[in-house]
């Protein structure tokens, strides 16, 4: 049975991160949102990958609620978006690293799948599912869980 990873551990292998005290979770580390994309076109995937087009996308600004405010949110309504984290991620050759939503991602209405990452993830990129009501999410927000699995190799 491969050991998880704790924070202090994975911390060595995730650059970027917002904040560590904030991302430390019991069992891993939270990822934040660094840049969000509407999906605006078909993607096109075959079965030998020969013919594979990634989907049109446009880059969504945050808005700032005030001038003076240090943040803004992205609204984002129904529908289908990329979010691109800020956290690049680094792990050895025998790890990997699990990605899921965060419990109150889902409670506020948006899912993303989980993933699995090994190897050089800069930074990685999931589908953001947005339900029927929307939802307004700030800057640098955490929405995933990264778990890491395996040795550390970086003794």
């Amino acid at each position: 049975m491969m050991p998880i990873l704790d924070a202090d551990t994975l911390r060595r292998h995730v650059a970027d991160l917002v904040h560590f005290d904030t991302q430390r979770a019991g069992y891993g580390l939270d990822l934040t949102v660094g840049t969000m994309f509407q999906v605006t076109g078909a993607g096109q995937l075959d079965f030998g990958g020969s013919e594979f087009e990634p989907a049109d996308r446009s880059l969504i600004a945050p808005e700032r609620a005030h001038p003076d405010d240090d943040y803004g949110w992205w609204i984002l309504d129904a529908g289908a978006y990329i979010v691109r984290y800020n956290e690049a991620i680094d792990l050895g050759g025998g790890q990997r690293a699990e990605v899921f939503p965060l419990d109150r991602l889902i409670q506020a209405g948006a899912s993303h799948p989980a993933f699995t990452v090994h190897g050089a993830q800069t930074p990685p990129e999931t589908l953001l599912t947005v339900g029927a009501h929307g939802i307004r999410l700030k800057e640098n927000c955490r929405i995933s869980r990264l778990v890491g699995i395996g040795a550390d190799d970086t003794h």
